[in-house]
């Protein structure tokens, strides 16, 4: 060794220009460079000391350590995220639902056999209903806005440090951790015929206490929106107990919708907000069909059986009729059309939000799928179509089959369009058709059978669904 070291000293002796390189300059300047990294070193390992001090030990703890607890680091380094969005909420709300139709009657007490309506096998609270008689149809007598300017920006994810446990500390949600049975188990819990808010409390408080975005939280949501919130009912001999229970149910609508005003406020372009505003549209569906049939009923005609076994109830149900028939008339909206386009406009903002708001494109295309049948059963079939037309095959989707369907029909009269040959005019008679009128009609037929088809599905899931419960399409 020591003859390697000799020869390495007169090799630099005689060698004129690596001596230079070693001058005491560079050799400073060295010095203090490795102080620098020294440093730093030093800082990192000093600051993460809680975690590297623990040594073996810490990975025995990070073993015992519960799932929820490891679960926390994950949506802290997400983009956006909720405890981000809660602590700096949006200036303005994102929806606002006015309280127009004044304050709900609360108090009112009605004689012990007149507060309860009994058929075979059912009864109503009909105190409740009068209670709350004022609020039964909050998307007639309530304005609801949205404050959408543009889709809210991303905010970047910050530069955490892998070796420190702040960040579990820091969190405010943690992601809902369930599996597809325990999510399908909940969604049963909440399913009711008759009154839908009491039993969606539990869905509510999962809601308000885990992440709007990681987790199963918006899959519990999507869940209970398809499979529980609009069921189909049939009219059976007599209406009165359909007509009760949908009252029930419309009752209930104001809470949904405070609900879900304060919770997409509160957590914007996330993916739960985005299910709670396909939960609003489908209690706007549900609100127009109730009212429509509310509207259309004469009580002396249709609720024969309620002034037989209850008339103050029936004298109740009057009332109310009155009351909603005066609003609508209030608004201009005289007609069972015009009544439909207030729904729709109604319907249209929400589902136009969700376009606007969805974060990564979640969901948009059952969005415009919706807005594209909404526009078709109105005959506007050009909106209807343009709707569709930003439509991508989307194999998750809820209207995958039926917006598949839809894009391939467009596609195939577009080629039959585009192949037709023009006709002379020397063969059009007075029966002629232009290719372009036979082409939209084939489109037409086409298109409603596949609509018809999707409707089909769905009362044939539910007939399966309420059999589940030990309901029926006629039983309330």
């Amino acid at each position: 060794m020591r003859h390697l070291i000799a020869a390495g000293w007169r090799f630099l002796r005689e060698n004129e220009a690596l001596r230079q390189a070693f001058c005491p300059r560079h050799i400073g300047a060295g010095a203090t460079s490795l102080a620098i990294h020294a440093t730093v070193i030093g800082s990192v390992i000093w600051f993460s000391a809680p975690v590297l001090r623990l040594g073996v030990g810490a990975v025995a703890a990070a073993a015992k350590r519960p799932t929820s607890q490891l679960l926390m680091f994950a949506p802290h380094a997400s983009a956006g995220s909720a405890s981000a969005r809660n602590e700096r909420p949006p200036e303005r709300p994102l929806m606002q639902a006015s309280k127009e139709s004044g304050p709900v009657k609360e108090g009112v007490k009605m004689e012990p056999g007149e507060a309860a309506l009994t058929f075979p096998g059912f009864t109503f609270d009909v105190e409740k209903l009068v209670n709350r008689g004022t609020a039964l149809f909050p998307f007639l007598t309530r304005t609801i806005t949205f404050n959408v300017e543009k889709p809210p920006e991303k905010r970047t994810a910050p530069l955490l440090n892998p070796f420190s446990l702040q960040p579990a500390l820091e969190m405010k949600s943690t992601p809902l951790v369930l599996t597809d049975a325990e999510v399908q188990r909940l969604v049963d819990e909440a399913w009711a015929r008759r009154e839908r808010w009491k039993p969606f409390q539990h869905i509510r408080a999962l809601a308000d206490q885990h992440d709007p975005d990681i987790g199963q939280l918006p899959a519990l949501l999507r869940g209970h929106v398809n499979q529980n919130a609009l069921q189909p009912y049939v009219d059976t001999k007599m209406r009165d107990p359909r007509m009760w229970t949908q009252l029930a149910l419309v009752a209930d609508h104001e809470y949904f919708i405070d609900f879900i005003a304060d919770y997409v406020s509160r957590h914007p372009g996330t993916k739960a907000s985005i299910e709670l505003l396909f939960l609003l549209d489908v209690l706007a569906q549900s609100s127009l069909d109730t009212l429509s049939l509310f509207l259309e009923i004469e009580p002396d005609r249709d609720l024969k059986w309620t002034r037989a076994v209850n008339p103050a109830a029936f004298r109740q149900i009057v009332q109310l009729r009155d009351y909603y028939d005066m609003q609508r008339r209030q608004r201009g909206l005289d007609s069972h059309r015009a009544l439909g386009r207030h729904y729709d406009q109604i319907r249209v903002r929400i589902l136009t939000t969700i376009l606007q708001t969805s974060p990564g494109g979640y969901r948009v295309n059952d969005a415009r799928y919706l807005l594209g049948e909404l526009h078709w059963r109105r005959d506007r079939f050009a909106e209807a179509k343009r709707m569709w037309g930003e439509m991508r095959v989307d194999p998750q989707g809820v209207y995958a089959e039926a917006s598949t369907a839809v894009l391939l029909a467009m596609g195939a009269a577009k080629g039959r369009e585009q192949a037709a040959a023009p006709v002379p005019a020397a063969a059009r008679g007075s029966s002629w058709q232009s290719p372009e009128t036979k082409n939209l009609q084939i489109e037409v037929k086409a298109i409603n059978t596949i609509l018809e088809d999707e409707y089909q599905r769905w009362v044939a899931f539910y007939r399966t669904r309420l059999q589940k419960f030990g309901y029926a399409l006629d039983a309330f």
